[in-house]
């Protein structure tokens, strides 16, 4: 980059306009370095992310015999990703991770974060709704519940669901997906999650 500026500059004063190269230079230098902070931001918010998803699957090795969890799989026909799909005799539920900081609050329909929205009701309701399409097509019509999984942040005292969607933490998230009457038996359990093994791609 050094060459590249210094070039800017001796030819802008080789055609008679030496402010012009160094105009050019600084150009230069603030788009590199914007280029570069953003850069940074994606590689800092993939690896909070992964820290969070991490977490989530040791939380989820404290599930009692007989149930399956499926990591990290891409929505059929899209690019998104989905973080964890359980199944055990309650059901089947998706997880969605998150790793924040604050205070979440729950505003009628809305998750926020120290008061700024966050559109993860949307992005989760997705990804169950995608898991039960594929489902459906196999012929195993049972409903699939989205749940998320906070790190980090201070959730609501009270309130701690959005419509059909329970917000927990990762202590209690266990606990959450064993509290329902049980509606699968092994064979079940064993027969959807080949089906979703098979047809979720792994991200």
């Amino acid at each position: 980059m050094v060459f590249t500026t210094t070039a800017m500059i001796l030819v802008g004063v080789a055609l008679g306009y030496p402010a012009l190269g160094a105009l050019l230079a600084v150009i230069l230098v603030l788009e590199v370095i914007t280029v570069l902070s953003r850069s940074r931001q994606r590689v800092t918010a993939w690896r909070v992310g992964a820290e969070g998803e991490q977490a989530t699957a040791r939380a989820l090795e404290a599930l009692p015999d007989g149930w399956v969890v499926i990591h990290d799989r891409r929505i059929p026909g899209g690019p998104a990703n989905i973080d964890h799909v359980v199944v055990g005799p309650p059901g089947v539920f998706v997880v969605e991770t998150k790793q924040w900081r604050g205070r979440v609050s729950i505003d009628g329909s809305t998750i926020r974060v120290n008061g700024r929205r966050r559109d993860v009701v949307t992005q989760v309701r997705r990804e169950a709704e995608a898991v039960q399409r594929l489902l459906d097509d196999q012929g195993r019509s049972f409903v699939v519940r989205p749940l998320i999984c906070v790190h980090g942040a201070e959730l609501p005292l009270f309130r701690q669901r959005v419509d059909d969607i329970a917000l927990v933490s990762g202590r209690g998230l266990v606990g959450t997906l064993t509290n329902g009457a049980e509606a699968l038996g092994r064979d079940e359990i064993r027969a959807i999650s080949n089906i979703l093994d098979g047809g979720l791609r792994h991200a």
